[in-house]
Parts: structure tokens; sequence; C-alpha cells
């Protein structure tokens, strides 16, 4: 659980103030400062969002650079550093954890994927609307505020519930996938519910559709099985919005110059055509207009295939 308690000014009397939450809580972080003393150690405790102060028992071992699980009573008390609120955790260290990266083991007994289909050639040929956008309310509105305005109403979504696995796949049935070409799972959060998508069912279910599909799970710390098998994963749902979001851009752009290109390349054809049926009558054909054309021809050509190469 992560607090940040604050007052803009302490008002009179606060010094003496010192409440307790009634209940335990569990933090986990990373250890950046330790004081010792014979009767308590104290220990700042650092994640991504917030920083923490703990008393613990100073027989403890803990050493910065630890990373570390702390269980306790949340007490909020005056800060000595800010005008208004701190709050910190008397209680123990419980267990350690791990920043790591490593892909979780396969199982064997899962699908085998004959290709992979990247998001960029699954927008490149298909529109919007044949994706079915999968996930929490939370992740669906983080991919939709990275979405250009005239695209969101293009894309499909479904609500599914993802904090067990039964209802998980309940969801998926009732989703209808097969009307699709494609879909999305997105939930932001990182929480003990991430295990379902390392759950080798889950990821077996998802792969009977025979569709390329994409995750967006959170902030997981580590690569789920579900990211293994999927055609793409991407770290947040905004993440993956901005993505879905700069590929639709590319792909107008795409289409505004081959439509510029056709445009030019039939006027230059015109002028052509009738330059030379008026070359008996007139001695002297305006050459200036017609290189002024080729040189457009050949620039848009060039955009045209530059365009497609990025």
């Amino acid at each position: 659980m992560r607090y940040a308690l604050k007052c803009a000014k302490p008002y009179y009397g606060q010094q003496k103030i010192s409440s307790k939450i009634e209940s335990l809580v569990r933090a986990k972080g990373t250890v950046t400062k330790i004081n010792r003393y014979s009767y308590a150690t104290y220990i700042t405790l650092k994640d991504r969002d917030f920083t923490l102060t703990v008393k613990c028992d100073s027989k403890q071992q803990v050493h910065e650079g630890s990373q570390i699980v702390v269980e306790g009573a949340l007490f909020v008390k005056p800060s000595t550093y800010i005008s208004g609120l701190e709050c910190y955790i008397d209680g123990n260290i419980v267990g350690s954890w791990e920043l790591t990266n490593k892909p979780v083991t396969t199982d064997s007994s899962l699908l085998k994927k004959s290709r992979f289909v990247s998001l960029d050639d699954l927008l490149s040929e298909e529109d919007l609307s044949s994706v079915l956008l999968l996930g929490t309310v939370i992740g669906m509105n983080d991919v939709l505020s990275q979405l250009h305005s005239s695209n969101t109403k293009n894309i499909n979504r479904f609500i599914i519930r993802v904090n067990r696995s039964d209802s998980l796949i309940e969801d998926l049935k009732e989703a209808e996938l097969t009307n699709y070409r494609a879909f999305a799972i997105v939930r932001g959060g990182d929480d003990s519910t991430m295990e379902i998508w390392n759950d080798s069912a889950i990821v077996y279910f998802l792969l009977t559709y025979s569709i390329p599909f994409y995750t967006a799970l959170g902030h997981s710390h580590s690569r789920t099985l579900a990211d293994q098998y999927a055609d793409g994963y991407y770290s947040t749902p905004t993440a993956f919005g901005s993505a879905v979001n700069s590929i639709l851009s590319r792909k107008k752009q795409l289409k505004e110059i081959e439509s510029e290109y056709a445009r030019l390349k039939q006027e230059y054809v015109s002028l052509a055509s009738s330059s030379q049926a008026e070359v008996n009558k007139k001695p002297k054909v305006d050459w200036v207009k017609i290189i002024a054309l080729v040189a457009t021809y050949t620039a848009a050509i060039y955009f045209v295939f530059k365009a497609m190469a990025s």
C-alpha cells in the first residue's frame, strides 16, 4: 500500500499530533538510507512513486540497496522536513523481492504459434475496427487517452474481469473474439492478480483463437507467460495506445502522399497529351511548366518510397 499525506501548512499544536491507522500495511521498495540506534533501526524505503520511513527492530539485518518487503502499523505524524504531515511504518522486514526481466518458463503443452504479426503489419492491412480492445476500465481509458479523437470511435471495447482465471475465461468467451481479426488485452496497475497471466491454461485459451493478440498488462516487473506468446507486448496500456496512434498517423500520411502522387501523375499525363496534340499548331511548347511537373512528379515518388521505408 502506498501513502502520501501532506498538508499545505501546519496548524497550531501540530507537533503534538501522531495518529495510528488501525490496520497492518505492507510496502516494498529499495533501501536508500539506514540509521541504527540501540533501541531501533530507521530505514528509508524508496519506490518509483514514494519514499517511506520504516522503524524496525535493531536486530534485523538490512543493507543499503536491498529490495525488501515490510509490514507493520502505519503512523501519521508532523513532518520534520516539509510543512505538513508524513507517514511511517512501525514494523518488521517480512521478505524481499527482485526486480527482474527474466522470462517465465514456457509450458511445453501450449500450442506453438506458426507466425507472429506485429501491430504495425496488422494495422497496415486492417482497420482499427477489426481489433477488439479487452480489459479494465482504467486500462481502456489509458489507451483512449493516447488516440486521436477520430480514432476512438472506431475501436470496439469489452470490459473483462482480471482477478480470477475462471471469470476471465468466462468474459473472454462472451466477448466473441472470432468476430474480429485481432484483439488486445490491457489492464493498469501491478498487484498479485498479475499471476493470472502466468497461468498456462489462460494462455492456451488465448492461443486457441489463432488470431494475433497483443498485451499491455500494467507495470509488471517481469515479462509474463501471456506476453511471451503475444504477437506484441507493451509495458503499459498508455504505451500501447501511443503505438496505435503513431501507426495510424503514419498510415494516414502515406495515403495522403499516395493520393497526391496519383493526382500529379494524372495531371502530368494530361499535360503531356495536350502538348503532343498541339505540337504542330504551336511552334513553342511551354517546357518550363513540363519540367516543373516532372520535378514535382519525381519528388512525389521519392516521398512515397521514403514513407513506406519508415
